[in-house]
């Protein structure tokens, strides 16, 4: 294990910068092998002043953490933002047969507008376009922040959604064929308070039906079609589970503000998200989910741990731990997390972890359980639930609470630190 990364309040299985405060996953994209993961950065351990901080992965699970990326120089903090691989080069920014990797975020001055940075060295520099250069200058004096692009293939074009911050929190779609030149098309609502919208394309599994995808921070998201600049809600969901996804507050902990890495092969879908938490310690603060796999099945999206954290599983005894079990339809089970209980009520079809409830959609569902030094994530309901909540830890082990019962199927494995 890295020494610089075992302080006793770091998490050990989920990614964290080595100091200063970490918030909104930025940027994520894939690139001859590389995972890159941005994000919402400022080198003191509270929000404040933010920055870019990059790293990168070859697994999905172990992070180098490279540094900053973006800073802001005196015009705006740098706030969220999203990345596309430009692989025909539709912007001209590639150089010498490299594909550029651009990076769209928004310049938080006064007033807010989106901005471009970009890289033709596979990521290692990153370079401002134009020197804060606006590409979409500020709409209606509003805080518009948070742009996230992709190609549409149908119309051959590239598609940006962005929050607008108006008083009815109105979404706005734009068009480019250059990725430079921006034209707004329309507005639409996501429910609830919601920012950093997630635009992408998938396949149902199932039915084989295409869709865009739109979800904000607060998990909730619509599915949908985009014809002649329009875009058509057809179903509505929320991928987040619990109380904790409910609208942002500063000191509220649990999921926030996912995003998906761009450019995957085979069509892949890694949704990445901020694992909110309070303050722990003074030099850090803050972590990443787990990744995990997102599709589209009949018409609802899943989430479930990407099968590359198997690699944590270890014989050799940790403090750390994943289960996995299968819960009853006539039972009430309560687990102990060290500490954190945990119920699995049968009757009532639901999972309760303090004040946040998971509905059942399953008579019988799976789940698994991960347990680092501040978190507990947990998956489970065949891509229904997936919920991080915020815990302290008191030594008491793991295994049944009070006079419950561990189920029969229960399976408790160690898991290793991601810091190697």
């Amino acid at each position: 294990m890295l020494t610089a990364y075992s302080e006793p309040a770091r998490q050990q299985l989920h990614y964290s910068a080595r100091d200063g405060w970490l918030n909104d996953p930025n940027g994520l994209c894939f690139l001859n092998g590389v995972y890159h993961m941005f994000h919402q950065y400022n080198p003191g351990p509270r929000w404040s002043n933010m920055h870019w901080n990059h790293a990168v992965s070859t697994d999905l699970v172990h992070w180098r953490e490279l540094g900053i990326a973006l800073a802001p120089e005196g015009n705006g903090m740098i706030f969220s933002g999203g990345a596309v691989v430009d692989r025909n080069n539709d912007s001209g920014l590639g150089r010498g047969g490299e594909t550029p990797l651009l990076f769209f975020y928004t310049l938080a001055g006064k007033p807010f507008r989106q901005c471009l940075a970009f890289s033709i060295d596979g990521g290692t520099t990153v370079q401002k376009y134009g020197e804060d250069k606006p590409l979409i200058p500020n709409i209606e004096t509003f805080s518009n922040r948070d742009p996230s692009v992709a190609w549409d293939d149908a119309e051959k074009c590239w598609r940006l959604a962005l929050f607008l911050d108006d008083p009815q929190h109105h979404f706005a779609l734009f068009r480019s064929q250059n990725l430079l030149d921006w034209s707004e098309c329309c507005r639409f609502r996501i429910p609830g308070d919601a920012e950093c919208p997630e635009l992408l394309f998938m396949t149902d599994a199932v039915t084989g039906e295409q869709r865009w995808v739109i979800f904000a921070a607060n998990g909730n998201y619509l599915l949908g079609d985009i014809r002649h600049d329009r875009f058509s809600p057809v179903g509505s969901g929320r991928i987040f589970s619990g109380q904790s996804a409910m609208p942002y507050c500063g000191n509220t902990p649990g999921l926030y503000a996912a995003q998906t890495f761009k450019n995957l092969p085979g069509g892949r879908h890694v949704i990445l998200a901020w694992c909110r938490d309070f303050p722990r310690g003074g030099e850090f603060s803050q972590s990443m989910s787990f990744p995990a796999d997102l599709t589209l099945e009949n018409g609802t999206l899943r989430v479930r741990p990407v099968p590359e954290l198997l690699m944590l599983r270890t014989v050799e005894p940790t403090d750390f731990y994943e289960a996995e079990f299968t819960s009853s339809p006539d039972a009430v089970t309560l687990l102990n997390f060290d500490g954190n209980c945990v119920i699995f009520d049968g009757p009532a079809r639901e999972t309760r972890v303090g004040a946040d409830r998971i509905a059942w959609r399953s008579d019988t569902p799976g789940w698994r359980i991960f347990l680092d030094r501040n978190t507990l994530e947990i998956f489970g309901d065949d891509g229904h639930a997936w919920l991080s909540s915020s815990i302290t830890r008191y030594g008491t082990g793991i295994g049944a609470w009070g006079s419950s019962k561990l189920p029969e199927n229960f399976k408790l494995h160690y898991l290793q630190s991601i810091w190697r």
